[in-house]
C-alpha cells in the first residue's frame, strides 16, 4: 500500500530509534521495513535488512 500516489525525492534522511530491551522488537521491525518499502519508488526493488538491524545476524 503506498502512502500517496506520488513520490518526493528527499532532502534529509529519516530514522526510527527504540530501546534495545523494547519488547515489542519485532513490531517495530514490521513497522520500520514497511515504512521503508513504502517509500520507495514505484517498481524499485526491495532493499535488503542488512546493516538495518545490526543487532541481528
Amino acid at each position: 500500500m503506498r502512502l500517496l500516489a506520488a513520490c518526493f525525492p528527499a532532502s534529509v534522511n529519516c530514522y526510527i530509534v527504540w530501546r534495545g530491551d523494547n519488547p515489542k522488537q519485532e513490531l517495530i521491525r514490521r513497522f520500520a521495513r514497511w515504512l521503508r518499502n513504502a517509500a520507495l519508488p514505484p517498481g524499485a526493488p526491495l532493499p535488503s535488512d542488512r546493516g538495518v538491524f545490526p543487532d541481528q545476524a
